[in-house]
């Protein structure tokens, strides 16, 4: 058995009695085709916490002795499955991600129709580099995605992670077939996005403390960087609530209307009044350099937890953010309450319109572990790690996950996309802590569109743990997993 996540569609022994090629040894990138060099430096760069010194240069000249990870475009698999008219790159229907990888004696060759399908073999490859034993199995594997939306929200507004600590995150994301980045950026913590036409937002705190954002320069790299790797970047600017920030920024703008039974009583950040001239351009000319700094398809308006105010006022708001995003040429994206403003047909919601399936019960990741499953000597990130009412629960619980439980028609669903807020983090180690493992078995649910098999599953997730040690990332060794430690087959 290989221990590829998610588990590939097909896997068959290759033919031929020669054993599959050695990873102790060095190891060569090669794009059999000139488009694929972009592509083969990703690759690259991917494989160096792995392989080290044994990776050699890229034009390294092919030698008889060093195997080669090949990567070329022409016969894939059989096609993406993925039903959506809209994949994340925007294009029109989904980008073929399906692909063909042929571990051979003398290496390994990723074979594709598009760069996107080839780059998700080469993860396949490194997958198998970084979790077999002496020797990768010789053997032939194919597959494509289910759903072609496959995301991940980070939330810097309340845990801030550094431009370099986010690509950490992205090349995570890619490596299990995750193709968004969803950018909580905005909230009552913290606004995260250098606006140029607003630099009271991200200006010093009046003590003179700087506060911690992403310069546009940061924004436009990070999207850059993600491309590479076939993730789109999705911002999230939350409005009309979770607004203190930009109330501490533009001080004086008024209130949304509230309910008459609540008046005098409100215990929150009140939510914003677009019908207000004043909050209206402000919202406006935000938006406004968001859709312009960003060059995925999609930004996202937020649209929940706007407590207080009347259904009125929340209807006119959602509908005037989402009116500002499609007025420069994105479209709008929004929480599952942006529904009760009404559903246009080519909404994407987390309800109504076309749906992102990303339940609390089973994808929200800032659940706390269940402390049975606790190792001993990691009790303090377990009791620390987790949003407090949430119940704990376990690695299981989360593999669990079915997209088809949800009786919704195939055609309404987008995609699928887990969440990781980060009330309680205070690092990217916290932050991959409360992913790994569980990040791996929403990524297998997403990709194949089925629940994996706990069996196969928990043994594939066995081997992953050096994976995510070779690449410096911390996680919770559930003791759910019978761990493969050093180089056990």
């Amino acid at each position: 058995m290989n221990a590829v996540i998610p588990e590939p569609r097909t896997a068959a022994p290759a033919t031929g009695q020669d054993p599959g090629p050695r990873i102790a040894g060095p190891w060569r990138v090669h794009p059999a085709d000139p488009g694929l060099t972009g592509v083969a430096a990703t690759v690259q760069a991917l494989l160096e916490p792995h392989l080290g010194s044994r990776l050699l240069p890229l034009g390294t000249v092919q030698r008889p002795d060093v195997p080669t990870l090949t990567l070329a475009l022409g016969d894939g698999a059989d096609g993406s499955t993925a039903p959506i008219g809209v994949a994340p790159d925007g294009a029109a229907r989904p980008v073929d991600e399906s692909y063909r990888l042929t571990v051979e004696a003398d290496g390994i060759l990723c074979r594709a129709a598009t760069p996107a399908g080839v780059f998700r073999a080469a993860t396949t490859a490194l997958q198998l580099l970084a979790t077999s034993g002496d020797r990768v199995p010789r053997q032939e594997l194919t597959d494509a995605p289910r759903h072609a939306w496959r995301g991940l929200l980070l939330d810097p507004a309340r845990g801030y992670l550094t431009p370099d600590e986010v690509r950490q995150v992205i090349d995570l994301a890619a490596l299990y077939k995750l193709n968004v980045l969803h950018l909580h950026l905005t909230d009552n913590e913290g606004w995260r996005l250098e606006i140029p036409g607003i630099p009271q937002l991200t200006a010093p705190a009046p003590d003179g403390t700087p506060r911690a954002f992403y310069t546009t320069a940061d924004y436009r790299e990070l999207q850059a960087y993600a491309a590479e790797r076939f993730v789109t970047v999705v911002p999230e600017i939350d409005l009309p609530g979770h607004c203190a920030t930009l109330r501490e920024a533009l001080p004086g703008l008024p209130d949304a209307p509230v309910p008459e039974w609540l008046a005098g009583r409100f215990p929150f950040v009140a939510p914003l009044d677009l019908t207000d001239r004043a909050t209206q351009e402000a919202v406006a000319a935000i938006l406004a350099d968001v859709c312009r700094l960003t060059d995925g398809p999609f930004v996202h308006v937020g649209g929940d937890e706007a407590v207080g105010a009347t259904d009125e006022s929340f209807a006119h708001s959602v509908r005037e953010l989402r009116a500002l995003v499609r007025k420069s040429g994105k479209r709008p994206l929004g929480w599952q309450e942006s529904s009760r403003a009404g559903v246009d047909p080519d909404d994407i919601l987390d309800a109504g319109g076309r749906v992102l399936l990303s339940p609390q019960s089973h994808l929200y990741l800032d659940r706390a572990y269940a402390s049975e499953i606790v190792p001993a000597g990691r009790e303090g990130d377990a009791a620390r790690l987790g949003f407090p009412t949430y119940r704990p629960l376990g690695v299981e619980h989360t593999a669990a996950w079915d997209p088809a439980s949800h009786g919704i028609p195939e055609d309404r669903v987008a995609g699928v996309e887990a969440t990781v807020f980060a009330e309680s983090v205070e690092s990217l180690d916290d932050v991959t802590t409360l992913l790994l493992p569980r990040l791996a078995s929403v990524a297998a649910a997403a990709w194949s569109g089925r629940a994996p098999d706990w069996t196969g599953h928990r043994a594939r997730l066995a081997h992953h743990g050096r994976l995510w040690e070779q690449r410096g990332l911390a996680y919770l060794p559930s003791t759910e997993i019978p761990w493969v430690t050093g180089h056990e087959g």
